[in-house]
């Protein structure tokens, strides 16, 4: 996010969806005609209608959504207080359940095998399994899982989209995954 770490999609700086928007109708989607963009949704605005704002999201010429900043990374009391306040995975679901509707491309970020089957039923073309943040690097995560429990996660991910759906796209994302080594490692290792 204009150099900064993906984390600070969380903080209150700024409106996320407006700025999405913003950035891919004026800088990107004039210059990538033949370009697939997705918009990162943030589902839980409480100032968006899911349908309207998807539409909106489609009259732009976007290719599809991802929920991203996704509040299933988001735990502990803080989490616990988003979910009280109507903030949760659920509208994230809905979102992907409304694209897929609207026949956008979806990709959709899960961090266990129960938001995965969710997705999965809404109708996900792709499910990406959030390990989060990524490490290393000038802006990369300090505390972060180790690569073997981030393929466990992986695999109890991908196993319960196969439950709902064995043609879901699988991917993995950040974590302790962010050399080619790595990834070699994950794909070769996981389903």
């Amino acid at each position: 996010l204009r150099g900064r770490s993906s984390f600070t999609s969380y903080l209150c700086y700024g409106d996320s969806n407006a700025m999405v928007m913003d950035m891919g109708k004026n800088e990107l989607l004039p210059i990538l005609s033949d370009t697939p963009v997705f918009f990162g949704l943030s589902a839980s605005d409480p100032k968006i209608h899911i349908y309207d704002y998807l539409l909106e999201i489609q009259e732009n010429r976007f290719s599809g959504i991802v929920n991203y900043p996704t509040v299933s990374l988001i735990d502990g009391d803080f989490g616990m207080a988003l979910r009280e306040e109507g903030n949760s995975f659920e509208k994230e679901v809905e979102a992907i359940h409304v694209a897929h509707f609207l026949n956008l491309f979806t990709v959709a970020f899960v961090t266990d095998g129960e938001q995965a089957r969710q997705m999965a039923a809404a109708g996900a073309d792709v499910i990406c399994a959030h390990l989060g943040l990524t490490k290393g690097g000038f802006l990369g995560a300090k505390k972060y899982i180790s690569i073997n429990e981030a393929r466990k996660i992986s695999n109890e991910i991908f196993e319960a989209c196969d439950e709902v759906n064995t043609r879901i796209i699988k991917m993995i994302y950040a974590g302790p995954a962010n050399t080619p080594i790595d990834m070699q490692y994950m794909y070769q290792n996981t389903e």
